[in-house]
């Protein structure tokens, strides 16, 4: 059996503690402060479109573009109606992954057992359907966001720059998590393999264990990775809607 990771004592996204996890590492903590690792990651066009979505809501509003008609402080049908999509997405998305698992952690032909291309094939197909869903998704609650106030306006503009120019290299780093998951699919192959076999039985045979169990056990590992993905993804979309509610319920 393949002995549980350590657990990771800095506070980070649950995605990035799961694959340290499975990897058995504690990854070191960040070198910079955030503030001087965006300032890396920021082009200076990218720069202009923060300081003007920090400027003041006029120019905020330029940022977003076209947003939702705006809806006076405490009326709660836009929030609603927001919080509901996020959560049917949420819940699709959730769906989808479990609905080829079987596929995946089913018995394999011998020649074909080492074989992660099925999973990687899975895994990336899963985050085009996260990229096509959740995109559109978080354009639509900005715009929500941007129509209720001045205030949640400029938040709207601000999460807009920041998608427009993180987004890139979020999906650079997010495509390396088959990476990840290919070297686990080997470790967990290789301890399989390793394992003693089973005392003889009567007359002689020894029992074979599953030949599947090690691959189902994976598949359970792959699950929760896109589990960890779809929350991480889903991040920036849970904290407009929790704006939203703030403002709607608490502002005057």
């Amino acid at each position: 059996m393949v002995k549980a990771g350590p657990r990771i004592g800095f506070n980070s996204a649950a995605l990035i503690r799961l694959l340290a996890d499975l990897a058995q590492t504690e990854p070191a903590p960040p070198k910079q402060p955030l503030a001087e690792r965006l300032g890396l990651w920021l082009g200076w066009a990218d720069a202009i479109s923060l300081a003007t979505a920090l400027n003041g809501p006029a120019a905020a509003a330029a940022v977003v573009g076209a947003g939702a008609p705006a809806a006076r402080p405490g009326a709660s049908s836009p929030a609603r109606a927001a919080a509901d999509a996020v959560a049917r997405v949420r819940a699709d998305l959730a769906q989808a992954i479990g609905a080829d698992a079987g596929l995946l952690a089913s018995d394999e032909p011998p020649g074909n057992v080492a074989d992660f291309l099925p999973f990687r094939r899975h895994y990336q197909a899963q985050q085009r359907v996260m990229a096509a869903r959740i995109g559109p998704l978080r354009a639509r609650v900005r715009a929500v966001v941007a129509g209720v106030s001045p205030r949640l306006g400029q938040l709207a503009a601000l999460d807009a720059t920041l998608d427009n120019a993180l987004g890139a290299r979020e999906r650079s780093l997010l495509a390396a998590v088959p990476s990840w998951l290919e070297k686990r699919f080997h470790h967990l192959r290789q301890a399989h393999l390793a394992t003693p076999a089973a005392a003889p039985a009567p007359g002689g045979l020894a029992p074979c264990p599953p030949p599947a169990a090690w691959r189902a056990v994976f598949c359970n590992e792959v699950q929760a990775v896109l589990r960890a993905e779809i929350d991480l993804r889903l991040q920036p979309v849970d904290g407009l809607i929790d704006a939203l509610h703030q403002a709607l319920h608490h502002e005057p």
